[in-house]
């Protein structure tokens, strides 16, 4: 395959990916402007790799191909991540995918290609990142947003952190229109201290409730420091 082709086919995919992104980024779903933009990208190289090799009678080649398509599939899954409502790692798991067409390219001898498509990855990273940040900032019609809970961070030092979880969790089970979401701990060995952080959900939005449960936290002495923050939720309407 010429060059100019391989470069004109890649192109074309990007900016169609990209064109489908758009639409999926200003209304805000998780697979947005970069994600749509890669997996079209990778899809491309990938086409592009097994209509070059089959010119040379590479056969078996292409068939290995086909099984790293789907193999990189399940490897992406592995990555993406449901945190509460939101999810993470959907551009890893296409970066990915587009990384494993990056190694085939190579793999085929079809180094300048590679160059040209790992470019290709990066540049849609580099320049789609702001644009999509720029969608996620615009004001939405149709999108509602609604407390459904808040996060409550503690402070204290590493050696009470097990029985501060405890007494987290053993007081959240007495108020019965509440629900442990999450809970993790961050580490800061060279403070000697530990933040964790517990996410929990409101069903009624009781802010007398959850008053009473961060005073009641409040009390336990080994705390150094309590704070809050609103859990949100986005609902179209």
């Amino acid at each position: 395959m010429e060059l100019k082709v391989f470069l004109y086919r890649l192109f074309i995919a990007l900016m169609l990916g990209a064109f489908i992104g758009v639409e999926r980024q200003i209304k805000q779903r998780s697979a947005g402007l970069t994600t749509n933009a890669l997996v079209a990208l990778g899809a491309c190289i990938f086409i592009l790799i097994s209509e070059s090799v089959a010119k040379v009678g590479l056969s078996d080649n292409v068939r290995v191909l086909a099984q790293v398509v789907t193999g990189i599939g399940f490897l992406g899954a592995g990555v993406i991540m449901r945190d509460g409502f939101t999810i993470h790692g959907l551009n890893t798991a296409a970066t990915l995918w587009c990384s494993a067409a990056i190694g085939s390219l190579c793999g085929f001898g079809l180094y300048l290609q590679a160059a040209i498509a790992a470019g290709a990855i990066i540049a849609t990273h580099l320049l789609f990142k702001p644009l999509s940040d720029y969608f996620d900032s615009r004001p939405q019609k149709g999108i509602m947003i609604r407390n459904i809970g808040f996060s409550l961070i503690v402070i204290t030092e590493l050696r009470n952190e097990m029985q501060i979880r405890n007494l987290l969790v053993e007081t959240i089970s007495r108020y019965e229109n509440f629900q442990m979401q999450k809970m993790k701990s961050t580490h800061n060995t060279s403070d000697g201290v530990v933040e964790i952080k517990m996410d929990i959900i409101t069903y009624d939005n009781d802010t007398t409730a959850k008053n009473n449960f961060v005073k009641e936290i409040s009390n336990i002495q080994c705390i150094r420091e309590i704070t809050t923050n609103t859990l949100t939720q986005k609902i179209e309407h």
